[in-house]
């Protein structure tokens, strides 16, 4: 009686292996080299994607529409600040200067300037409107009436002082403008806080007039 041999499912090497078998693997051999192949190759975006950063025109857009929603969040925080911006503004002086060394060092403003066009300079004219001069000095009206109620005697002072002056000759006008104009100086020392009132009546007084 003649014994058939099993056919192995794991031949060994050099035998012949079952045909079904070996095209399955050549097909998954030749399916993950298609794989290998297509991992390799820059894949396409399903996306279309927009510009790398927005146009100009988006931007300015973004930011004044950002700025207006949050303007009256703004305007609550500005009346209940964290910290009192006028105290920190006076400790930030020393920072303030050598910022300021550095801008004029670099000639920044000068550069900034430049870049600027007649166009530009026109544009935010009529942008700002007819009612930016009347808006803006009234807002600042208590702090001109402030300022005006401690200067306008001083002024009323040095217009005294200047009408004793003679006007005779050549050398008493000449004196006459010099005496108005130095104290035009000093009244402007005064508005910007170098000289206090006292100093500026005192100094108005020495100008002299027929006496002097």
């Amino acid at each position: 009686m003649t014994t058939k041999k099993k056919r192995s499912t794991n031949p060994t090497p050099g035998t012949t292996q079952d045909p079904v078998i070996a095209e399955a693997i050549a097909k998954a051999n030749e399916a993950l080299a298609a794989e290998v192949e297509a991992a390799s190759k820059p894949r396409g975006n399903p996306l279309t994607l927009g510009p790398r950063v927005i146009a100009p025109e988006k931007i300015a857009d973004k930011l004044v529409s950002r700025a207006s929603s949050a303007s009256e969040e703004w305007f609550a925080q500005a009346q209940a600040p964290r910290k009192n911006p006028i105290q920190e503004g006076v400790k930030a002086e020393g920072k303030y200067v050598d910022k300021m060394k550095t801008v004029i060092s670099e000639g920044r403003r000068a550069k900034a300037l430049s870049k600027v066009t007649d166009e530009d300079l026109l544009q935010g004219i009529k942008d700002a409107g007819a009612d930016a001069l009347r808006t803006g000095i009234e807002r600042k009206k208590g702090k001109v009436l402030r300022r005006f109620k401690v200067l306008q005697p001083l002024y009323e002072l040095l217009a005294k002082t200047i009408d004793t002056f003679p006007t005779d000759t050549e050398a008493q006008r000449e004196k006459k403008m010099v005496a108005a104009r130095r104290g035009m100086i000093l009244v402007g020392k005064a508005r910007r806080g170098e000289i206090s009132p006292t100093e500026l009546a005192a100094e108005i007084k020495k100008l002299g007039g027929p006496a002097a």
